[in-house]
């Protein structure tokens, strides 16, 4: 082999090499890796940028305090000393127009306290600066000033007691010059002091002014350097994802569409792959599972209508039957009736006459039975009328009940599909016969109905519904009295218009068994019951009555052995739109 073979050789080995540790690096860097490192160096310029914020805030604050704490402290301190000279030479002033006027010993009470009150104050107040300030030039002024002030208020009190020797000041003036030349030095020293003082706040306000400037600049810059490196690392990452991600997006349309034999390509990142596998798992498991699912649909839909026509046909059975009571009533009282009959008296009467047809004149005057036949007749014919009047009560009563029942299963027919019927309904009417139908059950268990019905005009409502619904909650009152034997049985029925006139209000209460807590809210559920042999339908069907005429079916109670009150609520202006 030559020399160029083996140079040509090592070149091919070193350009696999290369490429197989770009493959290495491809598979062993996660994409998990290269965010953590691109947003790592973000929130290392932001720990960066937080601490220059945090330095330049120290800055700003320590000069802040400085300005409150020092300058701004002095000048005020100044500024009041100069003030309290002015008042001393205020008293000064008024002790000199008033000597005369109020004599020495008063004027001297009066103002010569007040001058040392107001230097004691300006020497307080130098004091004050003294502590504060660190400048010499300052401290040197203050001591000069404070120097002066002694001299001006000795040299004063002296021309006092001169004054108050002699009884004028000419032998004070010495005295008088001495004090005057003092007071005289000390004003344009505290006016120096409070301009030097003023000067360094200033300066100090210029300071903080810089300071913030300095760390506006500082923030902005940060932010910017940071805006830009996220910028650069965000075009990075969504480079490195972009080609992963539309790959993904692509798949994902095609399983959308139903196209489940669709498969990811893995990516070249490692989430991506994982990612891609998981997804092509779940595209095979979806296929799999749909023809089951198909199948298991179909046979949910089966057993929902299955469910759906028992439902049905318990509610029709279980509203029928509540009305069933009512015509067994009242074919029982018209069984009773024909029973007992009084035209058996009637055929009697005509046999008797008919015996004496021949002789039926003379039979009616002179015979005694035949004198008592026509006032028979009359009583009689008075009991056949009465008698017909209630036969005819109880077959239109009973005629009702089957119309209802006509009625319940055409409202099931309804559900089909069929509009439901709106017509004007008098509420006090209805409800008397919801009563009606329940009449011989409530007299039977001995149930006193209280009714206190408000003036409600005829409005427009579905009349079955509301009388299916009526007829059940008298059902469940009267049924959950039939155990109470310590009180009497009462049923409370309540009409109004609401709080705001807009919504028929009923309430059903009664002095039953009540309700437990946990119940109150499982109570209109299908097939829930509490009552022995109850079925759990028609609680049931009157709330979904209720839901269906746009109202609320709602129960109340305080516990078993305190009664319940159901209160059904319809909006009126709703119903009157329809």
């Amino acid at each position: 082999m030559t020399q160029a073979a083996h140079i040509l050789d090592g070149a091919r080995l070193e350009a696999g090499g290369s490429s197989m540790r770009h493959l290495w690096w491809r598979q062993a860097h996660s994409l998990k890796i290269e965010i953590a490192l691109g947003f790592g160096v973000v929130i290392a310029l932001m720990i960066v940028l937080g601490a220059s914020f945090h330095l330049s805030a120290q800055r700003s604050v320590f000069a802040i305090n400085k300005l409150l704490k020092g300058d701004a402290r002095m000048a005020d301190l100044s500024l009041r000393s100069a003030q309290e000279m002015l008042k001393a030479r205020r008293a000064e002033s008024n002790f000199l127009l008033s000597v005369d006027r109020l004599g020495v010993a008063e004027a001297r009470e009066r103002y010569i306290s007040l001058m040392q009150s107001s230097l004691l104050d300006m020497r307080v107040y130098l004091g004050s600066v003294r502590i504060i300030s660190l400048d010499p030039i300052l401290l040197e002024k203050i001591s000069r000033i404070e120097q002066q002030s002694q001299e001006y208020e000795s040299g004063f009190l002296a021309f006092v007691d001169q004054y108050s020797t002699h009884g004028r000041a000419v032998s004070g003036v010495e005295e008088q010059l001495s004090y005057v030349i003092a007071a005289r030095a000390i004003e344009p020293l505290l006016e120096d002091l409070h301009t030097t003082a003023t000067k360094q706040s200033v300066k100090t306000r210029d300071g903080v002014e810089s300071a913030v400037e300095i760390t506006r600049w500082t923030v902005f810059v940060t932010v910017a350097i940071a805006t830009v490196l996220a910028v650069i690392v965000a075009f990075i990452l969504s480079r490195r994802i972009s080609g992963s991600v539309a790959q993904l997006i692509a798949f994902s349309k095609r399983v959308a569409a139903g196209d489940f034999s669709a498969r990811a390509e893995d990516g070249s990142e490692l989430e991506f792959a994982i990612l891609a596998r998981a997804m092509n798992q779940m595209a095979a498991s979806i296929q799999n599972s749909r023809a089951l699912l198909q199948e298991t649909q179909t046979q949910l839909l089966v057993t929902a209508r299955q469910a759906g026509m028992a439902e049905i046909a318990n509610n029709v059975l279980h509203n029928v039957g509540n009305v069933l009571n009512s015509v067994n009533v009242s074919a029982g009282l018209v069984n009773s009736a024909m029973r007992d009959s009084k035209a058996g008296g009637l055929i009697k009467a005509v046999q008797l006459m008919d015996e004496h047809a021949a002789d039926l004149g003379n039979f009616l005057t002179c015979d005694e039975k035949g004198k008592r036949l026509p006032g028979y007749l009359n009583k009689l014919a008075v009991a056949l009328a009465a008698e017909r009047q209630s036969v005819v009560e109880e077959l239109g009563s009973l005629i009702k009940s089957v119309d209802h029942i006509k009625d319940i299963v055409a409202i099931q027919q309804s559900y089909s599909g069929a509009a439901n019927v709106i017509e004007t309904v008098q509420v006090g009417e209805l409800l008397e016969e919801a009563l009606r139908m329940h009449a011989g059950a409530l007299a039977r268990h001995q149930v006193t109905v209280i009714k206190e019905f408000a003036e409600i005009p005829p409005i427009p409502l579905d009349r079955s519904h509301l009388l299916q619904i009526m007829v059940n909650l008298i059902a469940n009152a009267k049924q959950a009295m039939d155990d109470v034997a310590d009180r009497p049985r009462r049923m409370t029925l309540r009409v109004d218009a609401g709080d705001d006139g807009r919504r028929l209000r009923i309430r059903v209460e009664d002095g039953g068994v009540g309700i437990a807590p946990e119940n109150l809210t499982r109570l209109f559920v299908h097939g829930f019951t509490t009552r022995k042999g109850g079925h759990g339908f028609g609680l049931h069907s009157c709330a979904l009555a209720a839901k269906g005429m746009g109202g609320t079916l709602a129960a109340q109670s305080d516990g078993p052995g305190k009664g319940a009150t159901f209160t059904l609520e319809l909006p009126i202006q709703a119903v009157e739109d329809r």
